[in-house]
This record gives C-alpha cells, structure tokens and sequence, in this order.
C-alpha cells in the first residue's frame, strides 16, 4: 500500500470531517497530495479507469495527471491552488479537461481542502474528481437550442455591480460581441413608457422583495428595430439580501405578430374554423373564399398561403366543367353529396375525397354563397388497393418463388406448400399435405426447432432463423435455412406460422470442403513461417494469426488489432512509405507487394515481405484487405553481401588498371610541363608581355590542377588494395582533420562541433580521408560574408552508426544530388570554387567500403547535410 494512501486511512479514522467531504463529494475518484514532496500524489482507481488507463500502469506522481491534463486548465488549477493555500477561504474548485486514453475529451469537476499543520502550513491536500462530461454536452446543446430559439440569458451580480450578457442576448440588442452593458443601459432598450416603467418596477421588486417576474416586454434594439421579448428574472437571496438577479429574453416578435393576424381573421371565420374539425370552406356567390378551416388548408396544401378574397378556381385551376356545374347548381338551392371521388391534381399527385356542397343564406331566401365540406379519404383508398395489390402480390410470391415456402398448422402440419418446396423435399404437393413438418425433420434437429416455436406461441420472440435438416422422400440429407414468423388473427390468436425454406445442401458441401482446404493452408502457412492478416478497412479492425504475432515478436495481448497498432511496429524510414502503399492499394491506384522493416519489442530490426489483394463491394468501394506477410531478413542480408561484394570486386578492378595509366603514363609529362611553365616565369618573366605572361600562368595553373586530379584518382585506386578494418576513435580522427585543415579553418573562422562520437570499427587512413573531404568541402562552399557553422553527429543502427555532416554554405540543388557522386561531376560549374570532381566519388567509395551508404539533403542558400554509414559490426578486425 502506497504510504499517502495509508496516512489517508488513518487521518479519517481520526478526523471526522475529512471522511464526511469524501462522502459528499467522491464520486469519480479521490486524490492525497503530499505538498512536502510535491511529486508524490496517490489517485485512487477510479480516476484512472474513468479517463481509460489501467491504475495497475500509472505511478503515484503528480506528472502523471498533470501530462494529460488540457493545458490551459493546468494553469487555472495551479493558480486556484496557490489562492487556497493561502488562503484557505478560496476554494480550490474548477472544472478542467483531461485527455481520455482514446483521444476524447474528459470534463471533470476538481475540488479539494488543504490538510494544514499547526502553524496553518499546508502540508497535504485531499481531493475529489466528478465526471461531468455528460453534462457540458447537455449545456452545448442547450446552448445551440437557445440560440435557435433565440432565448438569450443574463445574470446581473449586485455585489459586484456587473451585468452578463450571453452572445444570444447581445444578438437580441443587435448590439457588438464585445458589448459591456450595465443596469441603466440595459432598461433604456425598452420602449419608453409601459414597458420600460414595468420593467424597471420588476427589477426594483426583485432587489428588495426577493420577487421573481415573468413579463411580455417591447423593447427597441441599438438599430432601431422593435421586438417583443419574454423577459425572466430570477432573484437569488443571501442573508435576506439579494445578491444576484438571473434570468432569460425570449424573442416572441413572430409570435405576436401572429396572435394579431390571427385575431383579425378571427372575427370573420372563428365560427367556421373553431367549430369544424373537418375540412370546411365557406365562399361567396363568386367562389371567393370567406374563410376555410385548418383542416382544409392541411389537406389541400395551402398552409401558409393567404387565400381570403381568391378564386377557388385560381387556387385550384385543375377543376373542371363538371365541378363548376355542381358549384352552379348549389348556388340556385342545390345541395350535392357523395361517398367517395377521385381526381388527379396538376401536379400529378392523386387524391380520393368524399364531400358535401350546400348553399348558406344571408336572409331566408338569399343564398351568400357556398359552405363546401370535404373528408380525404385517400389513405384508406390506398391501404384498400395495397390490401388487394398485397394479396395477389403474395399468391404469385408463394406460387413462383425461388425458395420454398409454406403455411403451416400451429401443430405442425403443411396446410399450403409451393413447387419449390415440393422440388426440394421430393414430395407432390398432395403426398406433403398428408404430413406434418416433424415426420420429415432429422430428429437431432427437431427439438431446437420445437422450443423456438414454443417461444412464439407465447409471444417470447416474434420470429427465428436456423439451419435444420431435413429427410427427402427417398431418404437422403437435404440441409435447409428455415425462417418462420407466425401470423395471428385481430384478437390475436395464432392462425398459422409463414415458413420459408432455403435448400442449402451444396453450401454445406461447399463449406466442408472449403474447411478441409482451409486446415492445408494453415499447415502449409505453418510449415513455411508465413503470417496472414485480415483487414476490416469499414470498422478499421485487423485480425493476424498466430504466425503473423511470431513474425512480429509479439503476443495476442499486447497486438490492438487496430491498422495503427501496425503502423507502430514500422521501421521509421519506411513508416511512410508503407502506410501511402496501404493507401494507394485501397484507393485501386496499385497493388500491395512491397518490402518494409520492423521493429520489435526488443528494438531488433526484421526485414519483412507483403502481398495483399483488395476487395470491394458492388460500387467499387474498398471494404476489406486480406494478404501475407513473411520475413524475409536473412534474403536481404545474403543479397546486400553479394551485391557489396561483387561492388567492390568490380571497382577493384577498375581503380587498379586505371592507377596504372596514371601513375606511368600521366604523371611524368605533366610534372615536365609544370616545371617549364615554373622556369619560363621565374627566369623570363621581364621579358614576357601581358598576353605571353597570361598564358604561361594558365599552363602552370592547368598542370597543377592536373596533378591534383592524379593524385586524387592515385587515392581513389588505392582504396581497392586490401586491409584491415581496427578500432577507431571518431573524435581523434575528427581532431586529426581539424588540424590538417587549420590554416584553412582559421582564415574562413569556422566552427566544427560535435557530441559524443563513438569507436567503431573502421580502415583508419580511409575514415580520416572520408571526414577529411567532407568538413574541407563544407567550409570551402561556404556563402559569401557568412562564417562557415559545422556540426558533426552520429547514431546507433543496427549493425553499425550512421553519421551526418551539416553546414551551413549555398547548398546543392536537387538536380545535382546524384550527380555530386559521380566523377568528375561538380554541382558548382562556376570558377569561383577549385575543385576536381573526385572528392565526393572517393568518399562515397571509403563509404562503400565500409558496406555502408552516403546521401545528402539540401536547400539552395540554406546548406546541406551529408549523411553516411559506416556498418561493420561482425566484420573480423585487429585490436
């Protein structure tokens, strides 16, 4: 036991309060904080389990909560922490936000009281956690369902003498977002006169009596507009005194605008409209509407259309002579009913009615014109033809269905079977009746079949589904998919159940048979060490077998089976690569067969192969991605030897011959050359003009570049010879450079920096040759009037380091970065940099030799990195 948790435990055995604050306020966790050792915090389980991390794997320190909590909250409730602890009236109460284990969002209400010593020293605190995500939900859509009711709240604070205005009641003033209102600016929205004297009188009775108020209010917003508003006020009461007033403003402008219209129409139609349920429409002598009930404006369409005073025949054009005929006649004393009609409308919607046309009188014997009552009856027109379209639908059904089917006696026995399942079962329809379905059932299917008609006998399930057998007439096997629903009469008595019988036989077969070819496939997976894994890309759930978590080196519990649990287990250099493959194999744009690297759990490195086919549903859409994946690690490391090898032997080859040409047949004319050159300046110089004294430069200089190459291309061969890698420390070679290179590190005012370099096992001469070219070339190409910046770095791989070499000077553009390796090839053809072209070709064969990789990044007028490695770890060497 924790011994914060301990100490809990016994301070509430002696301190009566603390057990009745966590008994009030633990809800979802306690905490105890040690405020003499601020790092140690002891949280109970259910904090942890509510934000959906195991309490067995999260440490009893304040950092662990404090990592996921939202950052601007932490800050809240340390500066409300330190308000308590100084002054323990402050109350250390907040409602933060916490980062749950699965990325959402966590609210939790934090309270707690600081534990103090004698002299009023904090020492502990104790505290409670209260979810309350569930609630902030609640308020956001409170919040949205206010604005779009366009209900605005406002709490005015007596104590503190400041009025709050939520953003939908600024939006009722129309006034700015940052809009800071207070008492009297507030009651001068209202119409001057009742409205605001009323108000004012509210807020008065509400100060001083305590009384709340409800009141429809006009109020003119800061543009100018008027609106008819509900305001609520709700005093709160401290000591008898009021302390704070809250309250709401709904707009209901619409509203009133609509009681006064309605109003209006009321005194010429109420008694039609009132009294009718129905639909009823009264016109004058020229089929002008006087007035129609709402039954009549929802049946025909017209809600929200104003039809007092407009022809019934410009509202409804599609009338024809007979209607007007009828119309004609009630208008002479008439009266015209019938049961049922039909019509079509303009809009091609059809509508069966049944009505009443009869004359209203203003006196005894003038008519006034016509009292028109109609009743849709098209819905129960419709479930009539559907009834009558449904029972020939069902016959043909029955009769030509695909499946078998069949109506059958609550006891069992076939009352109605179709072909199709007299095909099936082998039986004529006559022979079948004569049976009931339990003679033909395999009797170890029989009493599964029984209880589950039990069950909706007695209304425990209204249908079921199950795979059953059943006998053919001439004995054998018939395997079928039953679905069975029963039918009941209007009192609710079984009448008798509706089977549907589905022959499935060569299903069965099929699947038995894929069974077998399943348990090979896994023996044959098995036998070559091949894992195989199924992707659900809908609900983004991966299933591997056992030989995909050995291929990985992990165990079922500890694999998600989710695609980013994958991903984890990337080597990340190929992280991205593989993940944009996955993609573009499920957008159809390529197909999933590609090498990557893992990393297990013990950070060994594992080459692995990958084949997936992708599948999709009928509108091409990806739902599901099945391949393999086998480990290929000991096929490359064969491969990366025989190429290295081969590499090497090849350039051997080269470098020697070419080291031949040009230590015999090269070198000894150009060191002629040079040395006339040198005698002709040295010795006639006077007597040279300025063209003659140019040109003899020119040779001198061109034979000393010469010489350079020589001996740069007499290194480059001699890389070849064999020798013996030893221990190397990187940091002396490093410093073995530094000095060669002083005179040109001091005139340029170079920094080289580096940390930490390693001993590794290396060919001495040809690493110092490697740092050598690369540190000379990053000060050489340097920008001009900037001081050249080295930095030297080095990490651990597998079967080696890799290093990286960053400057600072004009970079290389993309089009150059291959070709910089290539001899003779300079990224920089301008005469402002010397060069050969050989440096970069010699280091990427020391780099070579070392069966390692060079390559470079870089921007144009930023500088570059040139990164190399070096693995020769398991390669024999000498101390």
């Amino acid at each position: 036991m924790n011994y914060l948790q301990k100490e809990l435990y016994e301070l509430i055995k002696s301190d009566h309060s603390i057990f009745s604050f966590i008994q009030r306020a633990s809800l979802d966790g306690i905490w105890y904080w040690d405020l003499l050792n601020p790092e140690n915090e002891w949280m109970d389980n259910k904090f942890w389990e509510t934000l959906g991390y195991n309490p067995k794997e999260m440490p009893h320190k304040a950092s662990a909560w404090q990592d996921i909590i939202n950052n601007d909250d932490l800050q809240i409730a340390i500066d409300n922490f330190n308000k308590h602890c100084a002054d323990p009236n402050h109350p250390y109460d907040q409602v933060v936000r916490y980062h749950h284990k699965n990325g959402s969002t966590v609210w939790v209400r934090c309270r707690g009281m600081a534990i103090r010593d004698s002299s009023g020293r904090p020492v502990r605190m104790l505290g409670a956690h209260n979810e309350i995500t569930s609630l902030k939900h609640k308020e956001k859509l409170l919040e949205e369902s206010n604005k779009l009711a366009r209900i605005g709240h406002w709490e005015l604070d007596l104590v503190k003498n400041k009025l709050h205005w939520s953003s939908v009641t600024r939006e009722l003033h129309e006034v700015s977002s940052d809009y800071e209102p207070n008492i009297n600016t507030a009651l001068s929205f209202y119409r001057k006169g009742k409205s605001r004297d009323t108000i004012t009188s509210l807020i008065k009775d509400a100060i001083n009596h305590g009384l709340a108020y409800e009141h429809e209010l006009e109020l003119h917003t800061q543009k100018g507009n008027q609106l008819w508003v509900i305001a609520k006020g709700q005093p709160e009461l401290k000591d008898g005194r009021c302390q704070r007033i809250y309250g709401t403003l709904q707009d209901i402008t619409q509203r009133k605008q609509a009681e006064d219209e309605l109003a209006e129409s009321n005194k010429r139609n109420s008694i039609f409209v009132t009294q009718s349920p129905n639909a009823l429409a009264m016109f004058d002598t020229e089929m002008r509407y006087i007035a129609a009930s709402q039954q009549w404006m929802n049946e025909y369409g017209l809600v929200g259309q104003d039809i007092v005073g407009k022809s019934h025949y410009e509202i409804f054009p599609e009338i024809d002579e007979s209607w007007k005929k009828i119309h004609r006649e009630c208008l002479r004393g008439a009266t015209n009913k019938t049961d049922e009609a039909y019509f079509k409308r303009d809009d091609g919607s059809e509508q069966w009615l049944a009505w009443d046309v009869r004359p209203w009188y203003v006196t005894e014997d003038r008519i006034g014109g016509l009292l028109m009552y109609t009743r849709d009856i098209t819905a129960r027109k419709k479930v009539e033809q559907q009834l009558l379209i449904s029972e020939e639908q069902f016959r043909g059904a029955f009769e030509y269905s695909a499946i078998g089917m069949a109506l059958v006696a609550p006891d069992g026995k076939w009352l109605k079977v179709n072909k199709r399942l007299c095909e099936i079962l082998g039986y004529s329809e006559n022979a079948l009746l004569t049976k009931t379905f339990q003679d033909i059932t395999h009797p170890d299917d029989l009493n599964a079949d029984l209880i589950q008609l039990k069950q909706m006998l007695t209304g425990e399930i209204e249908s079921y589904k199950m795979e059953k057998r059943y006998f053919h007439k001439t004995g054998q096997i018939v395997w079928v998919l039953l679905s069975v629903s029963l039918v009941k009469d209007i009192h609710g008595n079984p009448l008798h159940f509706v089977s549907q019988i589905e022959d499935i036989t060569e299903k069965k077969a099929s699947e038995e048979k894929l069974k077998q070819v399943n348990d090979r496939l896994l023996l044959a997976t098995k036998a070559a060490k091949m894992g195989i894994w199924d992707y659900d890309i809908i609900n983004n759930e991966l299933i591997w077998d056992d030989q995909m978590l050995e291929l990985y080196g992990i165990k079922k519990e500890k694999f998600s089976g989710a695609y980013e649990s994958w991903l984890d287990r990337l080597y990340p250099d190929d992280f991205k690569r593989t993940d944009e493959y996955v993609k573009l194999a499920i957008a159809g744009k390529r197909e999933f067969n590609t090498e990557f690297r893992i990393r297990w759990p013990d950070n060994t490195i594992r080459n692995i192969r990958g084949l997936a086919l992708v599948q999709r549903d009928n509108n091409g859409n990806a739902v599901r991605m099945v391949g393999t994946n086998w480990d290929i690690t000991e096929q490359k490391k064969s491969e990366e030897a025989l190429r290295k090898m081969a590499t090497l032997e090849s350039k051997s080859k080269e470098m020697e011959q070419f080291a031949y040409i040009t230590s015999h047949d090269l070198r000894e004319p150009l060191l002629t050359i040079k040395h006339y050159a040198e005698l002709l300046l040295d010795e006639y110089a006077e007597n040279m003009d300025d063209e003659a004294s140019m040109f003899t430069k020119s040779v001198y200089n061109g034979a000393n570049r010469m010489e350079k190459l020589i001996q740069g291309l007499l290194d480059y061969s001699r890389l070849s010879k064999p020798k013996s890698l030893k221990k190397v420390n990187v940091s002396e070679v490093l410093d073995e450079v530094k000095s060669d290179l002083n005179s040109l590190i001091v005139n340029t005012r170079a920094s080289i920096n580096s940390t930490n370099l390693p001993i590794i096992l290396a060919y001495p001469l040809e690493l110092k040759l490697l740092f050598q070219n690369l540190i000379q070339n990053a000060v050489k190409f340097r920008k001009e009037n900037s001081k050249p910046n080295i930095e030297v770095k080095s990490k651990k791989l597998e079967g080696g380091w890799q290093f990286s070499i960053t400057d600072n000077g004009i970079g290389i553009d993309d089009r150059d970065k291959e070709r910089v390796f290539v001899m003779f090839r300079k990224a920089h053809r301008n005469n402002q940099y010397e060069g050969t072209g050989i440096g970069l070709a010699l280091a990427k064969k020391i780099v070579e030799t070392h069966h390692g990789d060079i390559w470079l990044e870089s921007t144009v007028g930023e500088g570059s990195t040139f990164h190399f490695t070096v693995l020769t770890d398991g390669y024999e060497h000498k101390e």
